[in-house]
């Protein structure tokens, strides 16, 4: 089974603070990614939304973790607004 590929060349992370509706400061952290998806010959510009613990991911290759996936509340596949990311494992 191939997994979906990201790869992560700037370990830059994107932040932004602002003011909730209820007057709550919020921080959303976001770090550019390229997805390389089937049928497409160069990867795709992305930015994935970093859950508070992940300080970024370094530059390399990843896959998408399957923890990123629920079935959302009418059935559907979704996708986790926070993903999560494993490292490609290099084989020799």
């Amino acid at each position: 089974m191939q997994h979906m590929k990201i790869e992560i060349q700037n370990p830059q992370v994107e932040v932004r603070n602002g003011t909730g509706r209820d007057q709550r400061p919020f921080q959303i952290r976001r770090q550019v990614a390229y997805a390389h998806l089937a049928g497409l010959a160069y990867p795709v510009m992305m930015r994935l939304q970093l859950e508070d613990s992940n300080q970024g991911f370094q530059p390399g290759m990843y896959e998408l973790d399957e923890s990123s996936f629920y079935v959302g509340k009418y059935g559907e596949l979704a996708i986790s607004r926070s993903v999560r990311l494993r490292p490609v494992s290099v084989k020799a």
